[in-house]
């Protein structure tokens, strides 16, 4: 007899979980409408995806699978035919970003991004109005280049002056020569002093470049 009501309980808890399935109900946080909507919104937590280091090696398209140990923003991927999983999303976290666009990384381009090499060693000037998209000028930089610029120092010719021309008002001129200490006005020579300037300068180099900070720039593909 006691056997037969452990059967007979056991028979009536397997049809209500079967009934169970297919009621609506709620448990954990969760609620669901039978055959229709399965909310997880009020669960403490969820875990829609497969999750692991390595995916699985099958799946059946809809899937999802979570990598744990890839690099941010290139973790979830999508099984999109049978046993084949794609990588969602443009690979860097951001959404969906054009093609072409340009951004500087401090480490090797991502997945989805190609270096741009003709900006190694330049810096980024606006094209204007009917300007060359992309061209160049001058010579890039090298790896942390410091261009240097140097100026040469002269020298100054100097002569002692001389006058020319008739004797100074009210003096003589002697012997038709232009040496001032020759020329004698009323009988005085004229006093005075003549200075060269003064050159100063240095052949030290010098820098001629704006402080800057080298960055890999990416384009979008």
């Amino acid at each position: 007899m006691r056997s037969s009501r452990l059967l007979i309980s056991a028979l009536l808890g397997v049809f209500l979980l079967a009934g169970g399935a297919r009621a609506n109900g709620a448990k954990g946080g969760m609620t669901w409408t039978a055959g229709t909507v399965l909310d997880a919104s009020g669960a403490n937590t969820t875990s829609p995806c497969k999750t692991g280091t390595i995916a699985p090696a099958t799946c059946a398209v809809g899937e999802c699978f979570f990598d744990t140990d890839a690099t941010v923003g290139q973790n979830t991927y999508g099984c999109t035919s049978t046993n084949t999983w794609t990588l969602q999303g443009d690979g860097t976290g951001a959404g969906a970003l054009p093609a072409g666009m340009m951004a500087p990384f401090n480490a090797a381009c991502p997945t989805g991004w190609t270096e741009v090499v003709a900006l190694q060693g330049r810096l980024l000037v606006g094209v204007p109005s009917g300007g060359t998209l992309a061209g160049t000028v001058g010579t890039a930089l090298t790896n942390l280049q410091d261009p240097t610029h140097l100026h040469g120092t002269g020298t100054l010719a100097s002569s002692a002056p001389t006058f020319t021309g008739s004797a100074l008002s009210g003096g003589t001129r002697k012997g038709g020569t232009t040496n001032p200490a020759s020329i004698i006005e009323n009988g005085a020579v004229p006093a005075g002093t003549v200075s060269a300037p003064a050159i100063s300068g240095s052949t030290a180099a010098v820098s001629s470049t704006m402080p800057y900070i080298q960055y890999r720039w990416c384009s979008k593909d």
